[in-house]
């Protein structure tokens, strides 16, 4: 990138600058307001291939293109499955409710807090699985892999 703006800043000084080939540097609709080997992008700026403007806003900066990093941390499943009456509530779903296997599409390496309410005259027992080893109805885990188990089990009070 300093290349590329030690080369901008030489043409300037040389006298042969030229707005209307310089990456970020010229607003367009389409690509007919660009030079030759350019494209107008998603700023509505002109530029080469491989080279992403940022918004006029910030001064045009050019930055390469090679390649972005998503946004979007990369998902994983987390499966559950409640044994008799009772929920599992996960963050940003609706919870997973008694005898029902649920599937959710979540954030992999992100924390997870589950929390198990029993339903009727039952109580939590236990979990298992991802969970197992947890002694209270709420249990944390952190999804990883294709898929991450979980088992909730709840038993008539006494």
């Amino acid at each position: 990138m300093e290349l590329l703006r030690a080369a901008s800043i030489a043409l300037v000084l040389a006298g042969c600058y030229s707005p209307e080939l310089a990456d970020c540097a010229v607003t367009c609709g389409s690509e007919a307001d660009c030079g030759d080997g350019q494209t107008c992008g998603e700023q509505h700026l002109c530029a080469g291939a491989g080279v992403r403007c940022n918004s006029p806003e910030a001064d045009a900066a050019v930055t390469a293109e090679a390649p972005l990093e998503p946004d979007a941390t990369p998902q994983t499943m987390l499966r559950i499955h409640v044994m008799d009456q009772g929920e599992v509530e996960v963050p940003g779903h609706a919870p997973c409710t008694m005898d029902e296997d649920c599937t959710f599409a979540v954030d992999e390496g992100v924390p997870l807090t589950l929390t198990a309410t029993p339903n009727g005259n039952r109580i939590f027992e236990k979990w298992e699985e991802a969970c197992a080893g947890q002694r209270t109805s709420i249990c944390t885990l952190t999804p990883t892999g294709n898929e991450t188990n979980v088992t909730a089990k709840f038993k008539r009070e006494p």
